[in-house]
């Protein structure tokens, strides 16, 4: 029977050494598979969460390479051979589940209580509702804190909210290594100005509030000592330097310290090097400034807290220069004796263990918080949109097996479906974009739609313009006066006449004018739908209730062709998900294909463990570091 399958099987991988290998391994472990297959069938009772793993490890051996190149015309013999080996997965579990989409290594993601999975012949929908467990709501009050750090607050803030008041001790009253991981838009910044804090109040020596200075005396003091260190704020994304630059400036700026972003745009001097106080950087960058980590003048001599933000980051392949960072930090504090804190932050990830032990962080010192944390609970909906050509195949041949000539198909049915097995990825994806649309605006709430050219965001409020959506225009009179006014003056000839119609598109192609003015009208409820592309959510703050990514596929031009949306733009969007003041949670909606459903759900839904990527990089740290000394 092998070697009646090993023709099409080659004929579907089409021959090569590697698919020749893979062939011959399957095909020596068949029968192992089939086996297993039966045995399944035969056992009554649960299988156990090892055997489990066992069998959902074997079927994603057989599937992943069969799947992954798949030929453009199905064979029906190797479809047998995958169907042959079934995922098991245990009944029951107190109100956790866990899902599985055809020809996807998806069994061992494990859905909140109340997630809802449809199947449609375009789409797989899973919707997993905003996490309603209770959490302390302890807020503590800025009295607690000596009076000279009372500046560094904005006006508003009159206390900590409930997640930085859990690790406000561990942060401001201790200087040992400690790691915070929790949702996107939890207030994590807010931490890290809190550790800036602490650094300062231990320069001056002063333990207790208040202790023997008034608060002038005790600004004197600290900005003395603020002056003489250098802290480095580690963020992978220039976009989030420059807000977090921002933001440290206006915190930081009663201090008279110096506060810069450093990344591959700007330079920074030997002199500047030496009087820069607080410096937000990349990790490429921070990686040439620090190299030499000993010496007169090495940098490192004067740092006392380095931040690793996002620190999730260390799975994928920028990793290896953040693990090089830490290493480098640690090496230069057992030489010198000088120790360096040690703070990152991170959204939750399942070993935050491993992550900890790896930055030497104490049991004690490590705050994991879970999506109940977040100031506006999320509700996200994942949508894996299915190959169509694959759809249609399958639909041909249901309606082969399936067909009566007794029965009549109705002409609006039969129009149905040509119309569907005309529809490719990009229609399907429109069509369920309007669909969400519709359904929101009708509910009197506004839309963000993320699209990743400037192209996509003009054709998606176009597409959506000439589409029927109820409450479109169901705003005040006023706001229609304003939005009118504004669209005559518009610069940009496509801009006026979405305007007029409720509908806005938002990205770094529009007039300096034109953008001010869409975040107006948006920001005041004059327009109800904005396309607009991922710019929009690192450097304007435009919530809204409901945030739809419209696809994956991102150009790059470092790579010459699409690249997948990178999670920390996922993160970010998600994270306008909500307006605090008017709804009590936000909505976010991920629209891909269908194989790469899998890979997004376990980053957003933190089920994917952090790996080590060092091995990999390895020659290119060490030569670094040979040619460095």
């Amino acid at each position: 029977p092998n070697s009646a399958l090993q023709e099409p099987l080659l004929e579907l991988l089409s021959f090569s050494a590697l698919e020749y290998d893979f062939i011959s391994t399957l095909l020596s472990k068949r029968q192992e598979y089939v086996a297993l297959a039966a045995a399944s069938d035969s056992v009554t009772e649960e299988p156990t969460w090892a055997e489990v793993e066992q069998q959902n490890a074997m079927a994603q051996f057989s599937n992943a390479k069969v799947q992954s190149q798949a030929p453009r015309q199905g064979k029906a013999r190797a479809l047998d051979l995958r169907e042959s080996v079934p995922v098991q997965r245990p009944q029951g579990g107190g109100g956790i589940d866990t899902f599985r989409i055809a020809g996807a290594a998806t069994a061992d993601i494990v859905l909140p209580e109340g997630t809802e999975q449809t199947s449609t012949e375009q789409y797989d929908s899973i919707y997993v509702p905003a996490s309603t467990e209770p959490h302390s709501m302890e807020r503590t009050p800025l009295s607690c804190f000596p009076l000279w750090t009372h500046g560094a607050f904005p006006p508003e803030v009159k206390s900590l909210n409930p997640m930085q008041s859990q690790v406000y001790n561990d942060v401001f009253n201790n200087s040992g290594n400690v790691i915070v991981a929790a949702p996107t838009g939890a207030g994590k910044t807010m931490v890290a100005l809190l550790a800036i804090l602490r650094e300062i109040r231990e320069s001056i020596g002063i333990e207790e509030e208040g202790e023997g200075e008034g608060e002038r005396e005790g600004e004197a003091m600290a900005r003395d000592a603020f002056g003489n260190m250098l802290i480095v704020y580690i963020t992978p994304m220039k976009a989030l330097a420059t807000e977090i630059t921002g933001k440290f400036q206006k915190s930081l700026g009663y201090l008279s310290g110096s506060v810069m972003e450093v990344t591959g745009d700007t330079q920074l001097s030997g002199m500047e090097l030496q009087k820069v106080n607080v410096m937000v950087c990349t990790p490429e960058k921070w990686d040439v400034l620090g190299r030499r980590a000993v010496g007169e003048d090495s940098p490192l001599n004067r740092q006392t807290l380095l931040i690793l933000d996002e620190v999730h980051l260390l799975g994928t392949g920028r990793g290896a220069v953040i693990e090089t960072l830490v290493m480098r930090t640690l090496q230069h504090t057992e030489i010198t004796q000088k120790p360096i804190r040690i703070m990152a932050l991170s959204a939750t990830v399942p070993n935050v263990n491993d992550v900890a032990e790896f930055l030497r962080i104490p049991e004690t010192s490590r705050h994991v918080f879970g999506p109940e944390w977040r100031p506006i609970p999320l509700a996200q909906r994942f949508i894996g949109v299915k190959d169509p050509k694959a759809t249609n195949r399958k639909r041909e041949r249901e309606m082969a097996r399936e067909r009566d000539p007794m029965a009549e198909e109705s002409a609006a049915d039969r129009k149905r479906k040509e119309r569907q097995q005309r529809m490719g990825e990009d229609e399907v994806m429109d069509s369920i974009v309007l669909d969400i649309v519709r359904e929101e605006v009708m509910k009197g709430r506004q839309c963000l739609v993320f699209l990743h050219s400037r192209a996509g965001t003009t054709n998606m409020c176009q597409y959506l313009m000439g589409q029927d959506i109820p409450g479109i225009d169901n705003i005040d009179p006023h706001l229609k006066q304003q939005r009118s006014r504004i669209a005559a003056k518009c610069r940009n000839p496509d801009l006026g006449p979405l305007l007029q119609e409720g509908f806005g598109f938002h990205n770094a192609g529009l007039a300096r004018s034109d953008r001010l003015n869409v975040e107006k009208l948006f920001r005041d409820g004059a327009l109800r739908v904005l396309s607009c592309t991922a710019t929009l959510a690192w450097g304007v703050n435009l919530p809204a209730h409901t945030v739809i990514i419209r696809g994956t596929d991102v150009y790059s031009s470092e790579k010459g062709g699409m690249i997948d949306l990178n999670i920390l733009d996922v993160q970010q969007i998600f994270g306008r998900a909500g307006r605090p003041q008017f709804q009590a949670e936000g909505y976010g909606v991920l629209i891909t294909k269908q194989a790469k459903l899998p890979q997004y759900m376990r980053q957003l839904l933190n089920q994917a463990p952090l790996e080590s990527v060092m091995i990999s990089h390895l020659t290119d740290i060490l030569n670094a570091e040979i040619y460095t000394y």
